[in-house]
């Protein structure tokens, strides 16, 4: 609270202007060993799902929550006194809207969700789908599914001013997907995970192998911006302060080590102690915030940030 005091004329006035403190929001998504998942905003639990099933990425419009993500279906076909009983399990591209699931795959194939947007009111789902033999990359309007067989996976989907940019890979090369307009982004052997639109630019993060090593990669539209030298993956991107962040992984001798990009030098979180894994970034007011998982010694994994 702060108290202006102005005098003019032999006349004073005084007001007091208050400024509420300003709130962060935090969220996350995060899956554990029994199969459902849940999703906390500030440490508290607002969505959660019980269906065995896999969330990928999370998106946040308005007041509503959307996840992307992947419904493991099981059948269990009943033995009899020569046969055990069998279960078949196929997965299923889905997306849950403030907790409510929405099935957007019920063929037979597989199939899986990897990231969603909203644009005008109408979701747009990205993914791939497969017959166990070739896949294709789909981007899934509201229910309608769009195979995009220059793809065989869409890893991941953004809107902007009305058009539709996604990004995934085919046959070891990375592409982008621009209203309807597919390229090949800059480069050999390639992976694309995560995309971030910043101004008009788009940046996209993922890895290039080099000498059957993977170096993290960041593209600026489809040239090569930035490319590691030590053995390394991007697995998410976002935007900070008007620059890309970008999280990954480190690669040493039986273990990981998480980093965070940030204009153009990576700054290591760890010391390769453990098996550490990043898969999201995003900032908290003027800080970075990067989450994952540790995999220790019993095989379980516990969530960090």
């Amino acid at each position: 609270t702060a108290t202006i005091t102005l005098e003019c004329a032999g006349q004073t006035a005084t007001c007091e202007i208050t400024v509420e403190p300003q709130t962060f929001i935090l969220y996350a998504i995060g899956s554990g060993n029994s199969g459902g998942f849940s999703l906390s905003c500030n440490d508290e639990i607002i969505a959660s799902s019980s269906t065995k099933s896999t969330p990928h990425r999370l998106h946040i419009e308005k007041s509503d929550n959307y996840i992307a993500g992947t419904y493991i279906k099981e059948v269990t076909t009943p033995g009899d006194e020569e046969h055990e009983p069998t279960v078949t399990t196929t997965l299923h591209a889905t997306y849950w809207k403030n907790g409510s699931m929405k099935q957007l795959d019920e063929s037979e194939l597989n199939s899986e969700a990897f990231a969603i947007t909203v644009m005008n009111d109408t979701t747009y789902s990205a993914g791939y789908i497969t017959d166990g033999t070739s896949s294709k990359g789909v981007i899934w309007k509201a229910a309608e599914a769009i195979e995009l067989p220059q793809f065989s996976e869409i890893t991941d989907i953004k809107a902007s001013d009305n058009i539709i940019l996604a990004c995934g890979n085919k046959d070891e090369k990375a592409l982008i997907y621009n209203n309807g307009i597919t390229t090949e982004l800059e480069g050999d052997n390639c992976h694309a995970s995560q995309l971030v639109i910043i101004d008009d630019d788009v940046y996209i993060a993922g890895y290039t192998v080099l000498n059957a090593k993977k170096k993290a990669t960041i593209w600026k539209g489809t040239a090569v911006s930035f490319i590691s030298e030590s053995e390394s993956e991007f697995t998410a991107i976002a935007e900070f302060e008007g620059s890309p962040i970008a999280c990954g992984n480190s690669i040493g001798d039986n273990a990981s080590n998480i980093f965070i990009y940030s204009n153009g030098t990576i700054n290591e979180l760890t010391n390769y102690s453990s098996k550490l894994f990043a898969t999201g970034i995003g900032s908290i007011g003027n800080c970075a915030a990067a989450c994952g998982y540790e995999i220790i010694d019993d095989g379980n994994s516990t969530l960090f940030n």
